[in-house]
C-alpha cells in the first residue's frame, strides 16, 4: 500500500518546474483580464478585486449587523 507521503511526493512537480507552471499560468491569466474593467475596483498590480457595494454590477449586500460595520 502506497502511503500518502509517498503519492504526494510522486505527483509534487519540482521546484523548477512549479515555478515554470506558474508563471505560465500567470501569463495566461494575464491575457485573460481586461485591465480596464472595472479599473476602480480592480488592482492589477496586486490581482486584486474589491467589489463597489455601491456599483449595481456588483453582487455584494452590506452587513446588516450593526456591531459588524465598522
Amino acid at each position: 500500500m502506497t502511503s500518502t507521503r509517498a503519492l504526494v511526493e510522486r505527483i509534487t512537480p519540482p521546484p523548477a518546474q512549479s515555478d515554470a507552471r506558474l508563471e505560465e499560468w500567470r501569463t495566461y491569466l494575464a491575457g485573460c483580464i481586461d485591465p480596464d474593467r472595472r479599473p476602480d475596483e480592480w488592482d492589477m498590480a496586486l490581482w486584486l478585486f474589491t467589489g463597489d457595494v455601491d456599483n449595481p454590477r456588483t453582487v455584494a449586500y452590506r452587513c446588516r449587523t450593526p456591531s459588524a460595520r465598522g
